[in-house]
């Protein structure tokens, strides 16, 4: 237990996790924002409705169709 190596390595991950955390709490990057603004997982599950509304009404076309119906649904 008195092996200074890895008393800072403990330490330095130690302070690492810290900033991810103070990142994240701030709504830094993707998981921050996933975190704490619901506007990305509404916007992420509006998305998916529009694609699984496009696919059902695609029936038994082929796949390149669907695919692009899909796209131009999308954007």
């Amino acid at each position: 237990m008195n092996d200074e190596a890895l008393y800072n390595e403990v330490r330095d991950a130690s302070k690492n996790i810290k900033e991810i955390t103070r990142k994240i709490n701030d709504g830094e990057g993707t998981l921050g924002k996933l975190v704490n603004d619901d506007k990305l997982y509404r916007d992420t599950t509006a998305t998916l409705k529009k694609a699984e509304k496009a696919m059902d009404g695609l029936g038994d076309t082929g796949p390149i169709q669907v695919l692009g119906s899909v796209i131009g649904t999308l954007f």
